[in-house]
């Protein structure tokens, strides 16, 4: 009799392979993976080809979707789906254009059974196939190192039909030049995912939520480019959150991402202290603002920079800073605008050397709270309040106008 050595069987071929500029307008499909073999220790099903492999620019106006995992068999492993777009070469920076649909290809659904048979093969883009105890993946509608992505259409990740789940719909494998730039008409089904390097999401065309999951184990930015641009899915993985561009960003999210936040421009907003990603993830604020809409207390560290901070609690909610709060460059002054008409509380010992500008609401301390360090405390507006300290506070500098009180207790 023959035997299969447990062999992944035969991928699917790609749809269309460019290494030159390409416009599509029509409906390409890549191919489906192979059937697996059959014998003791039967072979994977193959894994679903790429819809469009490429290595240089792809226009796309009509349909494009990854090939399928193997067709079903009984007692025998299937494969993953293959990717919508697989942008291949050696890192390049490739655009690619949508305003049609991009999808990755379905993932079968068989675990192994039988005879132990070998895992089922991967599709033209990294999808996996199913394992003993794991289904096969759908692909990604794209893939790839250094993509720059303008989507005006619709990305899909494909679905594996195993658990009924959704693969990523992007897949940013490295690279420094990653974008996505989202303009009016964009729909994407599914997650994204940096798996290292760089990541620029920019928003072109106007106010937006973004419900889609994102996993980081790089440097992800969100360009909000003068518009209000609101992320309510879950980020996560190892890497960092970035925010530059004028306009208010949004966190809503109980993400878990590690890697630190980063204000660079413009107002971030958040609600809770897990908006922020872990507890262990430090936050810079660097010439823009955090905002936050309601109370929740922070021990995170906290860094401003030189060209200064701002934090601005909304009325009637506080936020409370028991980490501290310092310099972000240890020996270079930074200094602390107090905006908003709510209360920001301090009860850590601060070490941030610039000027406290209290412009609106009230900066209170309490405890051991400290901003001793800071070369002066101006109280422009609003309230400067120690009376809940616990031995009374020390000040560098004192002054402010008419407009301004200070609360001993």
């Amino acid at each position: 009799n023959q035997i299969c050595r447990r062999k992944r069987w035969r991928g699917g071929g790609t749809g269309v392979s460019a290494t030159a500029a390409l416009t599509n307008s029509a409906t390409i499909t890549g191919g489906a993976g192979g059937l697996a073999g059959y014998g003791q220790g039967n072979g994977g099903g193959g894994g679903g080809g790429a819809g469009i492999t490429t290595t240089s620019n792809v226009t796309n106006t009509g349909t494009v979707i990854g090939g399928s995992g193997s067709a079903l068999q009984s007692a025998v492993t299937g494969g993953g789906g293959g990717a919508g777009i697989f942008v291949s070469g050696n890192g390049a920076t490739v655009t690619l254009t949508n305003s049609g649909t991009i999808s990755g290809g379905t993932g079968t659904y068989n675990l192994a059974t039988g005879y132990g048979p070998g895992w089922g093969g991967a599709g033209e883009g990294g999808a996996e196939g199913a394992t003993a105890t794991t289904y096969a993946d759908g692909g990604a509608a794209i893939v790839g190192t250094n993509v720059v992505i303008n989507n005006y259409g619709t990305l899909n990740g494909g679905m594996g039909l195993g658990d009924n789940t959704r693969y990523y719909a992007l897949d940013f494998t490295a690279g420094s030049a990653n974008q996505l730039n989202l303009y009016s008409g964009s729909v994407i089904n599914g997650g994204l995912i940096l798996r290292s390097g760089n990541l620029e999401i920019v928003e072109r065309a106007g106010a937006r939520t973004f419900s889609n999951a994102i996993e980081t184990y790089g440097a992800t930015t969100f360009n909000t480019n003068g518009f209000d641009f609101s992320s309510t899915g879950i980020i996560s993985g190892t890497g960092s959150v970035n925010k530059t561009g004028n306009g208010t960003l949004t966190l809503s999210g109980a993400n878990s991402y590690s890697g630190g936040t980063t204000i660079s421009a413009g107002t971030l907003s958040v609600s809770n202290d897990s908006n922020l990603g872990a507890t262990t993830g430090s936050l810079s604020i660097s010439n823009a603002t955090l905002q936050t809409s309601a109370s929740f207390t922070t021990a995170r560290s906290v860094y401003l920079s030189a060209t200064g901070a701002t934090i601005a609690p909304d009325s009637g909610k506080t936020l409370t800073v028991s980490g501290v709060i310092a310099n972000a460059t240890a020996s270079t002054p930074s200094a602390l605008n107090k905006n908003g008409a709510g209360t920001l509380a301090l009860s850590g010992t601060n070490t941030f050397t610039g000027q406290t500008t209290i412009n609106q609401g009230t900066l209170s301390l309490s405890g051991n709270g400290s901003i001793a360090k800071s070369s002066k405390v101006d109280v422009e507006s609003g309230s400067f309040d120690i009376s809940a300290t616990t031995t009374g506070a020390s000040v560098t500098s004192l002054t402010g106008t008419s407009n301004g009180t200070v609360a001993l207790g």
